[in-house]
């Protein structure tokens, strides 16, 4: 088209005369060099950016509360001085969406007289509920929320339509009206938090566009949803595209490795105390069962990221952050500025700063965008009291709250040994006896240890532990030598962990056989039955090849951070078999048992399931289902399978082939 017009211009300049001729020559180039200018592709660009400040009918109900019905029982008394017999009340608030009309109502209890002598003659009562017909409004310039009523509706105390007296008429469309239309809400407040928390998530180089930003957002259009209100929030961000070296592998450095698992550490405390605000709410279990699958899901993925050498691994807390929020968010609406209380303002910010983040994940990295251990310590602050400390502390011991809000109940109860040290002496000869690494974990061994190593450090302690708790130990150290009885006693010892477990009484009486055996094949498949193993002349517990499972069940230190106890998971055999066995149950029944497809699953499908979901996390169970479909195993399912089928015939005499025997 920039062509057409360069000669058409031409031709047409040529065909005239004189000084037209130098004219024409200028208009060639100028229409040239613009046509050039648009062929250059630009490197910054204007973009909208957009999310919504959305207002949940209970918590606009909890805020209407806190300003406009603040007498006793959530009411607010309109007195008029000049006519003491006149008394109204007003109570019981509540917003909702009726036939796609936004409505406000209110329980009206209304008295009226003549006062004669001092006294109140012929009372008037009326008590019912007015319904006002409401279109929200919010001032561009003071983000003031307001409502203009448009229309009205008294009924009974029965819900249904009625006439009034004049006279309690003429008071309600003076008094009440008038009150009621003066109930606005103050986003300005929110809306400051907002970006003051969002400013310092972006890099130096992007803090000029950044701040250009959230000074140019506005409110937009209110859309009125069955369950709230969303305001459109607006911005322009200038969108810099960087240059991408796609194919290019990253190497991590050390440095850049510990600065990923810093982050994410503080993520991961980050969702540990947001869940710990739910701790008195009432959650029903499929709200626990989001909450249990969105934490293990993030701590499964950040293992598996953890033991990738070439990734970039910059995005991974906000991936993580915008995956997760999209789950947890009705849950947290649900329960948080249900009631009134100082913090309602510091909820829908928190809310709020959570959206936009999901919103800004539209400008990527290439804005500078990073979600840093400040900016969740600051977005944890609006969850809790003003001035109250937020350190975000990524600490192993049990969290009691937490399983509670899991809905795992109180923690296993703790006896045998529990040392701080990485092994004890046993008084035998020097043994050197290396782990038996598993076939599907071979290739990624040498690679782990490499990247893992620099945070978890081995201390080799002095003996110090009572030979009672010595020997307590050494008989569970499996050899060749004494694996037949050693394995009687661990077959015993996992029957009596799983009857513990189903002292819940959670999975049914038909389930109970399979869950056993999948118990039993998931220690096979782990550990080979170790807990245990012998390395110059002192005994250590098992650790996997990633430095992150140990013991018999392989139960992991960063998934099941807060839920159990790591000494004894390391040294008391005992306690890692009941873990691995709550854990296998909360999966079965969560997860597996609840799913849709459960009734059309055979044992043997369900079993090699549950195992998935043990070892990758909750996520991996329609995963598997779509493998076994597609008939594309991964090398864990194949050889769990295999120890499954050997559990459920009897065939323990396989266990040699991983204990080193003929």
């Amino acid at each position: 088209m920039c062509v057409e017009s360069i000669f058409f211009s031409y031709d047409t300049e040529r065909s005239n005369q004189g000084n037209r001729r130098v004219r024409s020559k200028w208009r060639l180039w100028t229409v040239i060099t613009v046509c050039l200018l648009l062929a250059v592709p630009m490197t910054a660009s204007a973009d909208r950016v957009s999310f919504p400040l959305r207002i949940d009918y209970k918590l606009l109900r909890s805020l209407v509360i806190q300003t406009a019905f603040t007498s006793p029982g959530q009411s607010a008394i309109l007195d008029d001085e000049s006519d003491p017999c006149r008394k109204i009340t007003i109570s019981e608030p509540r917003f909702f969406v009726k036939n796609t009309k936004f409505q406000f109502e209110t329980r009206l209890k209304v008295t009226a007289g003549t006062e004669f002598a001092g006294k109140c003659m012929m009372p008037v009562a009326w008590e019912g509920y007015l319904i006002l017909f409401q279109t929200p409004r919010v001032d561009r310039k003071t983000w003031i929320l307001s409502f203009e009523s448009q229309d009205s509706e008294l009924l009974n105390t029965h819900h249904d339509p009625t006439k009034l007296p004049d006279m309690i008429w003429e008071i309600i469309e003076t008094q009440v009206f008038d009150y009621l239309k003066r109930i606005t809400v103050n986003l300005a407040p929110p809306v400051s938090d907002l970006k003051s928390f969002l400013l310092p998530l972006f890099d130096e180089e992007a803090a000029d566009r950044a701040r250009q930003m959230l000074d140019s957002l506005r409110p937009g259009k209110i859309e009125i949803l069955p369950e709230a209100l969303t305001v459109d929030l607006s911005a322009e961000a200038e969108k810099i595209e960087k240059e991408t070296r796609s194919g290019i592998p990253e190497t991590i450095s050390e440095e850049e490795l510990a600065s990923f698992v810093s982050t994410w550490e503080a993520w991961d405390a980050f969702l540990v105390q947001i869940f710990q605000s739910l701790s008195q709410k009432p959650l029903s279990a499929d709200e626990r069962r989001i909450i249990f699958s969105t934490l293990l899901d993030a701590r499964h993925r950040f293992v598996q990221e953890l033991s990738e050498k070439t990734t970039s691994k910059r995005d991974f807390v906000r991936e993580q952050f915008v995956t997760a929020w999209q789950q947890l968010s009705p849950v947290f609406r649900n329960h948080l500025g249900n009631e009134p209380s100082k913090a309602l303002l510091g909820y829908l910010a928190f809310f709020t700063a959570a959206d936009a983040l999901s919103g800004l994940d539209q400008l990527g990295p290439s804005f500078g965008f990073e979600i840093s251990r400040n900016g969740l310590i600051r977005l944890a602050k609006l969850l809790g009291e003003k001035g109250s400390p937020i350190e975000l502390l990524y600490q192993s011991d049990v969290d009691p709250v937490l399983r509670d809000v899991l809905g795992m109940g109180a923690p296993i109860i703790v006896a045998g040994p529990a040392f701080d040290a990485e092994s004890i002496g046993t008084g035998l000869p020097e043994i050197e006896e290396e782990i038996i690494p598993n076939p599907e974990k071979t290739e990624a061994m040498d690679l782990s240890k490499a990247v893992l190593s620099f945070f978890l450090k081995p201390c080799w302690a002095e003996d110090n532990i009572r030979d009672a708790e010595i020997a307590a130990i050494r008989q569970w150290v499996l050899s060749p030598d004494n694996f037949e009885d050693c394995l009687e006693q661990i077959k015993i010892m996992l029957k009596e962990a799983v009857d513990e477990t189903l002292k819940k009484n959670t999975i049914p009486a038909a389930y109970q056989p399979v869950f056993l055996q999948a118990v039993s094949a998931t220690g096979w498949q782990e550990s080979c039955f170790r807990q245990f193993l012998k390395k110059k002349g002192k005994i250590t517990y098992l650790l996997s090849y990633n430095n992150t499972s140990v013991g018999m069940m392989q139960v992991n230190e960063r998934v099941w951070r807060g839920l159990y106890d790591l000494k004894h998971l390391r040294w008391n055999i005992r306690y890692n078999a009941r873990a691995g066995c709550e854990i296998l149950e909360q999966y079965f029944t969560r997860f597996a048992l609840s799913s849709k497809q459960a009734s059309k699953l055979d044992p043997d499908t369900l079993a090699c399931a549950l195992y998935a979901m043990y070892n990758s996390g909750p996520g991996d169970f329609q995963k598997f289902l779509k493998r076994k479909a597609g008939g594309k195993h991964l090398l864990t399912d194949n050889l769990f399978q295999e120890k499954y089928a050997w559990v459920k015939n009897d065939q323990w005499n396989h266990i040699t082939k991983c204990l080193g025997g003929a």
